[in-house]
């Protein structure tokens, strides 16, 4: 029996690990009910790997989740748990709106020109940084920074006119800010698949807009413009009792949908697939609580590229194959031992 454990695995599985899930998409994944009693017996496991799933549940049935991980752990086994981290999220809101607020004020005083140029062309006033640092993709700090160097002369500098400088600029920040909230918000109140964030996703598809793209690839690792195709699955594979069953729920609760009224329709019937929405976020505080409380120890907060599960970046769960984090940066990463 294998003894490593990817549970809640959805598509990104390995053959190495036992891959299990509520409603498999492949035959290779088995079906298990996360909720309920483990079918394996106590200390089974050396290790255990679920990458955003309790954030879907409660925190009561995300702590009986990791009570039963902690039954087929064997002793000093390990569990790493991958969440959205809220405290990432936050941060970067709060950046995102102080960018907006610092912007627009500078703008607007009486000697707005010449601090436009002063915080976007010398590249070194603490609001350049702010927004850099709030940005974060190399990419994205070569287009504010590069604009002007300090070793250049400034008679060099072919500038865009202020109000151009600062429509573009305020556009770019304003769509952060944007962002953060559907990154922070969009899951918890949904109520049709994909929400505001797939609706996102396709605009900038559309308009083939690469500094917005570059920006939700580092926060969540979505490559908008270039999609990662999914892994071709033999038909044989795709054809499972849970995928009928499926197809037949789905199509019925289409009709129902239908039979509503239609003023009423979409502010009482969730349309979202089954472990689409959030009931919960955690941060490096409240994770670490959560897993002392069920008994864990050992309890260290780590990042996408270091794990104490032995050659783990081999299996490219939490790490792309080009050495980028598969979650972006707005992830926590933990480990526990039993």
């Amino acid at each position: 029996m294998k003894t490593l454990l990817n549970f809640a695995c959805g598509r990104r599985i390995h053959p190495d690990w036992l891959n299990i899930d509520f409603s498999p998409m492949d035959n290779r994944v088995k079906k298990v009910n996360l909720l309920g009693t483990l079918p394996y017996a106590d200390s089974s496991f050396e290790a255990a790997y679920s990458s955003h799933f309790l954030e879907h549940l409660t925190p009561h049935s995300a702590s009986k989740v990791l009570q039963e991980i902690r039954r087929i752990l064997k002793p000093h086994g390990i569990l790493r748990i991958v969440v959205p981290d809220l405290q990432n999220m936050a941060r970067a809101y709060l950046n995102a709106l102080e960018n907006l607020k610092h912007f627009d004020t500078a703008y607007k005083s009486k000697d707005s020109s010449s601090k436009a140029e002063s915080l976007f062309l010398t590249g070194g006033g603490q609001y350049t940084d702010s927004v850099i640092n709030c940005m974060g993709d190399s990419a994205a700090k070569s287009n504010l920074a590069s604009t002007h160097s300090p070793k250049q002369p400034r008679t060099h500098i072919h500038t865009p006119h202020p109000c151009m400088l600062h429509d573009s600029t305020f556009q770019e920040l304003e769509f952060q800010y944007d962002w953060l909230m559907v990154e922070i918000f969009d899951q918890m109140v949904r109520m049709q698949s994909g929400g505001q964030m797939g609706k996102c996703f396709e605009s900038i598809a559309q308009s083939q807009d690469s500094t917005k793209a570059a920006f939700i690839k580092e926060r969540v690792g979505e490559d908008v413009l270039n999609p990662t195709p999914i892994a071709h699955i033999p038909l044989k594979n795709k054809i499972t009792l849970d995928t009928i069953a499926n197809k037949i729920l789905s199509f019925y609760l289409k009709i129902m949908y239908r039979l509503l009224p239609r003023s009423i329709r979409d502010e009482i019937f969730i349309r979202t697939s089954i472990g689409e929405r959030h009931k919960w976020l955690y941060d490096s505080f409240s994770l670490p609580r959560l897993l002392k409380n069920v008994g864990f120890n050992e309890i260290e907060i780590l990042d996408f590229q270091h794990s104490h599960i032995p050659h783990f970046n081999d299996y490219l769960l939490d790490i792309n194959a080009d050495g980028t984090p598969y979650k972006g940066v707005s992830s926590l990463y933990i480990e526990a031992r039993k």
